[in-house]
C-alpha cells in the first residue's frame, strides 16, 4: 500500500454478526468478521482504500455500536447486517431487539449507509413495514442467476438482464417496505434486493463525507444513483466463496435440513462464477462513497 493510501482516513463500518459460522467454516475462514473483511478488501477499488470493520455480537452478548458520540465525521459511514442460520420473522427477543434498533437507526442516523445481507436484507425489510416469511417455492443454494430491474442494472453498472450470486436462504421477502424499489428477482423470490434512496431535497451524502477526501463520494458524479442511497439490500451472499458454500451444505445435509435434491441442486451450483466480488462488492462500495473503476 502507498503512502498517499495510508495517510487517508479509514472508512469506519460496522457489521452486525447474526449468527456464528458452522465449525468446518469457522476453522477455515474465521468469524464472519473476518468473512466479511475480506469479501471487502478483495472488492475494494484497487485493494487499497483503508477501512475498519467492527464486529458486534447481537444474538448471544446483544451489542450494538454507540452510534451517539463523537462527531458524524468521526462515527460509522455504514453498518452491514450478516446472514445467519436464524429465521428473520421468528418473534424471539434478540430478533426483534434487532428489528427495533434497525427501524431506530433509519430514522434517527440517515446519514449511516445500511447494508443487508440474506437475514440482514430480511430483517431491514420487516423493521421497515415489508414482509419476510418461509418460503413455500423452498431452498435456494449455490450461484443462482437474479433477474435485474432496470434499477438493478444501474446499481450494478452492467447491461447484462442477470447476475449471478451465491445464495443460501429458505426464508425470503415477499413485499417490499414503503419507499423502497426492487433490485431483482428470481422464479422462487420475487425481492431479491432493494434500494431506498434519500429524498431528493437531503443533503448529498447527508453531511457524513469530508469534502476535502478526493478519492470518496464528492468525486463521483452528481447523478449516480449510489450516491443518493440510504440503504441497499441483497438475499445473496456475495460474501461467500463455493468452499463456504460447499461446507454448509454437508452440515445441512447431514442434519436433515437439506434433502438429496437440494443438496444435490446445491452442489451443482455453487462452483459457477459470480459477482460477490465483483458487480456487488463494488455497488456496496460506491453506497459507501468509495468510486470505483467502470465494470466491465
Amino acid at each position: 500500500m502507498s503512502t498517499e493510501n495510508t495517510s487517508r482516513k479509514p472508512i469506519k463500518l460496522a457489521l452486525l454478526m447474526c449468527d456464528t459460522p458452522i465449525p468446518s467454516v469457522r476453522e477455515q475462514f474465521g468469524t464472519y468478521l473476518d468473512i466479511f473483511r475480506t469479501q471487502l478488501q478483495l472488492s475494494n477499488p484497487n485493494q487499497s482504500f483503508p477501512f475498519t470493520l467492527d464486529g458486534f455480537d447481537v444474538v448471544d452478548a446483544q451489542e450494538y455500536p454507540d452510534l451517539d458520540s463523537g462527531s458524524a465525521e468521526d462515527g460509522y459511514r455504514g453498518i452491514l447486517i450478516s446472514g445467519s442460520a436464524h429465521t428473520a420473522h421468528e418473534d424471539v427477543p434478540w430478533i426483534n431487539k434487532l428489528v427495533a434498533w434497525v427501524a431506530e437507526v433509519a430514522r434517527t442516523h440517515s446519514e449511516i449507509r445500511l447494508i443487508g445481507i440474506c437475514f440482514g436484507h430480511q430483517i431491514i425489510a420487516r423493521a421497515l413495514g415489508g414482509v419476510c416469511e418461509r418460503n413455500p417455492a423452498g431452498w435456494e443454494v449455490g450461484v443462482t442467476d437474479i433477474q435485474l430491474t432496470d434499477l438493478g442494472k444501474e446499481v450494478f453498472r452492467t447491461q447484462e438482464t442477470n447476475i449471478p450470486i451465491q445464495q443460501m436462504h429458505l426464508d425470503h421477502v415477499t413485499s417490499l417496505p414503503p419507499g423502497f424499489e426492487l433490485l431483482g428477482s428470481t422464479a422462487k423470490c420475487p425481492v431479491h434486493g432493494m434500494l431506498l434512496k434519500y429524498p431528493e431535497d437531503a443533503p448529498r451524502y447527508a453531511g457524513l463525507i469530508s469534502q476535502e477526501d478526493k478519492n470518496i463520494a464528492p468525486s463521483l458524479p452528481k447523478t449516480d444513483l449510489l450516491s443518493r442511497t440510504h440503504i441497499i439490500t441483497v438475499q445473496g451472499h456475495p460474501e461467500f466463496t463455493t468452499s463456504i458454500v460447499s461446507r454448509i451444505i454437508d452440515a445441512r445435509e447431514a442434519s436433515g435440513r437439506m434433502n438429496e435434491a437440494v443438496v444435490a441442486e446445491g452442489r451443482a451450483n455453487m462452483a459457477r462464477s459470480h459477482e460477490g466480488i465483483g458487480l456487488v462488492g463494488r455497488a456496496i462500495w460506491r453506497v459507501l462513497g468509495v468510486e470505483t473503476e467502470p465494470d466491465k
